[in-house]
């Protein structure tokens, strides 16, 4: 089953380095090892944003935008605080380009091209608003201060605080969480809870092989992935490596949403099943579409499946490409479910 929002999948793009396209691969990094910054890694505001630039000197190229910000914090020699700098990314429309908006403050994580002296940064990074990158700059000044770094440590974000949230992305964190780290082979477990920036920190790890749940969550909600860095799902399994002289580092985020969901059948002919799809919506009092929903539907056997709902109306619709040629009407049925309930076997007859 997919989450509905889709964030354990691969992002791939295209990132503008060094005046030369490249392929964008979002894929996964190791959990243990420290993160991954760049070279140049700051805090800014943004001032200012350029045109579009497309720099051909060394052949073909994508065009990408430059922004212009002040240095706020520094985390590293290349740049220092108070420093007007320049820092290029993509345009954003599936190339891996990072979104500014002038005015706004950012925990920049930027690469320097092999000249040393153009910064470039997108989507595959972890560059993000100021707001929500805690953790990352929890991990820099630390660094920066000499101080040792837990051996495991994340964060726990709630994906939509209520129901208008929903699917949106939105996502905030969560004190006061209750993190669980499971010894597969001692059989023990250890217990953190997140601050009020949603991070949780077991400081010292035996190696071995670990698996990660979460106790006394609230009712309605549950833990709907287990990622490092924006890839991953509930069965994740953690490994701290033999090496007990070293500090592992290990970075593990969860994810809670909703629990509630709806799982069902269409019933139809092969040919009818193959070219069609299943839509879900969320409905106001009145019946009104609110919000589209994006649905896991098995063509092959007609089985779909909607995850992490708030209780709600819902309206579920089967739509055939044969049968629109055919003038008749789509199938749909509307569903009501409660706060945290799992609703099965929903069975929809197309003839």
């Amino acid at each position: 089953m997919l989450n509905r929002r889709n964030s354990a999948k691969v992002l791939l793009a295209v990132l503008l380095l060094g005046g030369k396209a490249f392929a964008c691969d979002c894929i996964a990094s190791k959990p243990c090892g420290g993160l991954r910054t760049g070279d140049s890694d700051f805090t800014a505001e943004i001032l200012s944003k350029s045109g579009v630039i497309r720099d051909e000197s060394n052949g073909p190229s994508f065009p990408y935008l430059v922004f212009t910000m002040r240095v706020l914090e520094s985390f590293g020699s290349n740049q220092k605080s108070g420093d007007i700098v320049k820092v290029r990314t993509g345009l954003g429309d599936g190339d891996c380009g990072y979104p500014f908006k002038i005015g706004e403050k950012y925990f920049v994580d930027s690469y320097l091209d092999a000249t040393k002296t153009k910064r470039n940064t997108g989507l595959c990074s972890f560059t993000g608003s100021l707001g929500n990158r805690a953790l990352v700059l929890r991990e820099l000044r630390a660094r920066k201060a000499g101080q040792r770094l837990p051996d495991v440590t994340g964060e726990v974000t709630r994906l939509g605080h209520t129901a208008a949230e929903a699917g949106t992305g939105v996502s905030n964190p969560m004190r006061g969480a209750q993190v669980v780290l499971h010894s597969s082979s001692s059989r023990t477990s250890l217990r953190a809870v997140t601050d009020t920036e949603g991070i949780y920190a077991f400081p010292h790890i035996s190696p071995g092989t670990y698996s990660i749940t979460m106790d006394h969550l609230p009712v309605g909600l549950e833990m709907s992935s287990v990622s490092v860095e924006n890839y991953g799902d509930k069965d994740f399994s953690l490994v701290i490596p033999k090496e007990p002289s070293n500090n592992p580092e290990c970075h593990v985020l969860i994810s809670v949403d909703f629990s509630g969901s709806i799982s069902g059948h269409i019933s139809a002919a092969p040919e009818v099943l193959q070219d069609g799809a299943v839509f879900v919506s969320t409905q106001d009092a009145s019946g009104k579409k609110v919000e589209d929903i994006d649905v896991d539907f098995s063509k092959n056997n007609g089985v779909f499946h909607v995850l992490h709902l708030p209780a709600g109306h819902y309206e579920i619709k089967f739509v055939s490409g044969l049968r629109k040629l055919t003038g008749k009407p789509s199938k749909t049925l509307s569903v009501d479910i409660g706060l945290g309930e799992q609703k099965n076997g929903i069975d929809i007859s197309v003839r």
